[in-house]
């Protein structure tokens, strides 16, 4: 008789094929709550929010990004590098979406936000602009971004005097305004970056900016930071006419997108839909500007940038 006793070879399988299958099934967890959403139906089946447009990839867009972080002195605008590409003709047809969506608006003010950073939602807000402005519309993008905004870069202006002092009441709307190359595309910059952006916003003379800006131009957009970041798309949403979630194809899992709209909603913002952006985009695309927060097991580096 053999004395009764474990087998050492047949632990070891099967502690192994054990590991396997606990960290295959680990991973698959990982991925379904990471993977990022690519396909606009889904969003709009799950929270009912229509598409109001889907920007492909434009390495273009790269290039432009990077001359942005060399800070060397041009503007650096898609709709002037590359306007008959297919980035631009998309960016036309959310155009088209805009002019319907306006109709029963109750402002001429549109928000564009999004969950997280690194959307290029700054790319789109100037280059909509400029698309606007081409139409022969009187546009000003507003850089509302008071922690990192960088629309200045793009148009190759000083970020001071901006929206900060246009609030604060240091400054007049003819130094805050800025030209572009499109004569009929103005942008205000941040100005001086305040230490508390949220409480500047809340101040009523920023709403009165904001309708004597109206008065002033067709179209007034946005450019807000993340709303899983900080509370001050929040706070702007609430007197824009249109707001839009502006997302990255394959970026954001359903989870956080949902968030999103729900705490833009919570706070009384009526979100008419999404923007997909950079649409068939690869690891090689990546571009953008990096935040700071915690949110699901993401981390991003906050601060503020000149």
């Amino acid at each position: 008789m053999w004395p009764s006793a474990p087998s050492r070879s047949k632990s070891l399988i099967i502690g192994l094929l054990a590991g396997l299958v606990l960290g295959t099934g680990i991973a698959f967890l990982i991925h379904l709550l990471r993977n990022g959403v690519d396909d606009p139906a889904e969003v709009e089946k799950r929270l009912g929010l229509p598409t109001y447009g889907t920007i492909p990839y434009s390495p273009e867009q790269g290039k432009l990004a990077k001359i942005i972080e060399k800070k060397k002195l041009a503007p650096v605008m898609l709709a002037l590098s590359e306007p008959k590409g297919p980035a631009m003709e998309a960016i036309r047809s959310v155009r088209t979406a805009l002019h319907f969506a306006a109709m029963d608006a109750p402002n001429n003010i549109i928000m564009l936000t999004g969950p997280e950073p690194e959307l290029g939602k700054s790319f789109v807000s100037i280059n909509l602009g400029a698309a606007l402005a081409d139409a022969g519309r009187r546009v000003v993008v507003v850089d509302a971004d008071m922690r990192r905004g960088h629309l200045h870069k793009m148009v190759n202006k000083t970020r001071e005097p901006g929206l900060s002092e246009l609030i604060s009441g240091s400054a007049s709307a003819e130094e805050c305004i800025r030209s572009t190359p499109f004569p009929n595309l103005h942008v205000i910059p941040t100005g001086t970056l305040p230490p508390n952006p949220s409480e500047l916003l809340v101040n009523e003379r920023f709403v009165e900016l904001l309708n004597g800006l109206s008065r002033m131009f067709d179209h007034v957009i946005v450019d807000t930071p993340p709303v899983l970041a900080v509370t001050d798309a929040a706070i702007i949403g609430r007197h824009a006419g249109i707001a839009l979630i502006v997302l990255k194809a394959g970026q954001h899992p359903m989870r956080m997108i949902e968030e999103t709209a729900n705490r833009l909603h919570r706070a009384g913002v009526q979100v008419r839909g999404t923007l997909f952006n950079q649409v068939g985009r690869g690891r090689h695309g990546r571009y953008g500007y990096k935040y700071g927060y915690y949110y699901g097991g993401y981390k991003y580096n906050y601060g503020t940038k000149t």
